[in-house]
């Protein structure tokens, strides 16, 4: 049996030997982090054994890295390929190609497809946030009964510009002014 005591494996740093187990030799070591754990000496022979709660972290930092570069270019895009892309072709499973092949996303816009095949260079476009409405919402802009609250969510929920109201309903720009504005 070879005397580890002090020597470094990775993260980690052999402290006394426990003996064995089984047919195992187990070793406490102590990582970096201040953890200690019994570790087989099989598995230190990597050089670049680290403890799990370690390897956690480091991977969960590393994702959560990746993943604020991409919302810092387009957060809206991002979090529409991140629902759709179980429907999407396999070339648009990664986030950098699809948002090369669209474009990127106008404010509050949604993704649309012209047919029910997978998501595609050939048959997706991105639609402006007026055109985005749920049916519910574009039945109500067009009663005159319920149009107003319908207005106000348009606009503070699905984050639809004032001028695109007034143009897709056809009244002043003051009385869209009007009703956004008040208070609920």
């Amino acid at each position: 049996m070879i005397d580890r005591t002090g020597i470094k494996y990775g993260r980690w740093t052999a402290l006394h030997c426990l003996g064995y187990r089984k047919t195992a030799l187990y070793w406490m070591c102590q990582c970096e982090c201040g953890r200690k754990r019994a570790i087989n000496v099989s598995n230190l022979s990597g050089y670049t054994s680290q403890c799990i709660e370690c390897a956690r972290a480091k991977a969960k930092e590393e994702a959560k890295r990746r993943r604020e570069g991409r919302l810092a270019n387009c957060p809206r895009a991002y979090w529409i390929w991140f629902r759709l892309r179980s429907k999407m072709i396999r070339r648009w499973q990664t986030f950098d190609v699809f948002i090369k092949d669209l474009g990127p996303c106008p404010d509050g816009g949604c993704l649309r497809r012209s047919n029910r095949r997978r998501y595609g260079p050939s048959n997706s476009y991105w639609q402006l946030p007026i055109d985005c409405l749920p049916a519910r919402l574009a039945k109500q802009l067009e009663k005159k009964k319920t149009r107003n609250g319908a207005m106000v969510e348009a606009v503070l929920v699905h984050h639809v510009s004032q001028s695109d109201l007034h143009r897709r309903l056809r009244i002043s720009r003051e009385r869209v002014r009007q009703i956004v504005r008040k208070p609920r």
